[in-house]
């Protein structure tokens, strides 16, 4: 039997290697298995982004690329990242969703070949149609823009001005749930819960969360409102929404607050300046500034 296997494994191996392109980048020139087949200009870079620029071997234009990257500040959000490519013929424009961003020229340009085929280096763009995501990156991001606006809608109707009454802080018995976001490799594990009342009444409670997959340890603090009455956010009916989130430590303790979606860099002052008072400090804080 293993006889049989070793030719078979090598015969597998030698047909995924004929098929298999070798692209090599030299001096603004692309190389695909030793024969030059286009030029190129502009960056990769994780400081500056992706813009490149291609043209025939005697300088005539095909097409240029930029990848993009959309952050989402929210967590029921997803970031996004994709792949303009604009025909210089036309100005035709197709948009491909990427898994991760890639700042290597020479893998970019695997990456192209992948998804179309060598001949688009010779003004060859018929395979383009079949990958083009274009409405679907539309329409995430107008899903994106019709939720935040739900969110910051909420929390500021949801809002009721309060006297400056003494706030109290009730520790609450968690269990230690881990909650991962579908498609992403961060994962969280729930380390404590206060509830917040003020003047006797619940107006929410802080959560902290430690991060699983990191060597050092950190931790994300997350905010969360009790409103008067209820609000639709995306699908679903509430009077309880996340108001802010924090993570520490970090080189700038920034929070990000929803009902405006600012990042806010909080001054030394206004720091936790040890974890077992962070929650306190940071509720203290949003109370202050009027988010909660």
């Amino acid at each position: 039997m293993r006889k049989l296997i070793l030719p078979l494994c090598i015969t597998i191996l030698s047909m995924a290697q004929s098929f298999a392109q070798d692209v090599k980048t030299k001096k603004d020139v692309v190389y695909i298995d030793k024969e030059a087949v286009a030029n190129y200009s502009g960056f990769a870079s994780a400081f500056k982004g992706v813009e490149l620029n291609f043209t025939t071997l005697d300088n005539k234009p095909l097409f240029s690329i930029k990848q993009n990257y959309r952050r989402q500040k929210h967590p029921a959000l997803d970031n996004k990242i994709w792949t303009d490519l604009i025909v210089s013929s036309d100005s035709s424009k197709i948009s491909f969703v990427m898994d991760r961003p890639i700042f290597n020229d020479r893998k970019i340009i695997e990456d192209l070949i992948e998804r179309t085929s060598v001949a688009i280096f010779d003004g060859d763009f018929s395979t383009l149609a079949s990958i083009d995501e274009s409405e679907a990156i539309i329409a995430d991001s107008i899903r994106a823009v019709e939720f935040k606006a739900s969110v910051s809608n909420a929390l500021k109707e949801g809002h009721r001005n309060r006297e400056d009454e003494e706030l109290k802080f009730k520790v609450k018995t968690v269990s230690p749930v881990i909650s991962k976001k579908e498609n992403s490799t961060e994962s969280f594990q729930l380390v404590n819960r206060i509830d917040v009342y003020q003047g006797g009444e619940f107006i929410g409670w802080i959560t902290k969360e430690k991060r699983l997959y990191l060597a050092a340890e950190k931790y994300r603090y997350s905010v969360y409102k009790n409103l008067y009455k209820e609000f639709t956010i995306g699908e679903e009916t509430t009077n309880q929404v996340l108001a802010a989130q924090i993570e520490l430590p970090a080189p700038t303790a920034t929070i990000v607050t929803f009902q405006d979606f600012k990042e806010h860099k909080l001054r030394y002052e206004d720091e936790p300046k040890s974890d077992s008072s962070a929650e306190q400090h940071l509720i203290r804080w949003m109370v202050k500034e009027g988010y909660l």
